[in-house]
């Protein structure tokens, strides 16, 4: 059945944006006095949210250290968020000439994701975008999928979802849809999905799939 809708990651998926939380989370560690690390380390700690990211660099700090270097990690993101990002092989051209629907869901919070998107140009070619605080659920809950579905009345079997890790693979698989994936990290979930390198070699496996 064809492909109707795509649903994609945003983080790794559509941009690379390590050098940019890097940057955010060791503005942030500088601020409480902790030692810096490196983006490698960093990057291991995305995919699940800010927050989430900030809990990890944080490690053994209490619940208040915790929530007030959250306050400072997204109020300085919310201006810095399209600084040092750079876009995935082939994707600004994918985007301009697929002609599926497609939408973001990311666990990332909306505004710094607009902030790219409009930097870049390619905000006009989603149909929809959400993030952290869009619904009461985060991926890898399958809800999230199920919302978006119903909004642009499709099938299971007329999506699919974009991702580039676990989390993404965990999504798919719990909303029962198909899966591509470009690795950002390693892969350790066992279950079904298709893995491409760039855009252009996406663009040949959706045309194989309709």
């Amino acid at each position: 059945m064809e492909i109707k809708l795509l649903i994609f990651d945003f983080d790794g998926t559509l941009f690379d944006t390590s050098d940019s939380i890097a940057h955010v989370i060791n503005f942030t560690l500088r601020k409480f006095n902790k030692k810096e690390l490196d983006k490698e380390t960093i990057w291991t700690y995305t995919g699940d949210g800010l927050k989430k990211t900030i809990e990890r660099a944080f490690i053994n700090c209490d619940k208040d250290t915790i929530e007030e270097a959250y306050k400072v990690a997204i109020e300085y993101y919310s201006s810095h968020a399209a600084d040092f990002v750079v876009p995935i092989d082939n994707v600004i051209e994918f985007l301009q000439s697929n002609s599926k629907k497609k939408v973001i869901l990311s666990n990332k919070p909306v505004q710094p994701m607009i902030k790219i998107l409009e930097k870049f140009n390619v905000l006009k070619h989603f149909d929809a975008i959400y993030g952290y605080e869009s619904m009461e659920y985060v991926k890898p809950d399958p809800r999230t999928v199920e919302i978006i579905l119903q909004k642009f009345n499709v099938k299971e079997e007329e999506a699919a979802l974009i991702g580039d890790a676990d989390q993404d693979i965990l999504t798919a698989a719990n909303a029962g849809i198909k899966c591509f994936i470009i690795p950002s990290k390693q892969i350790n979930v066992k279950t079904n999905y298709t893995v491409f390198r760039d855009y252009s070699e996406l663009e040949k496996i959706l045309q194989n799939k309709t």
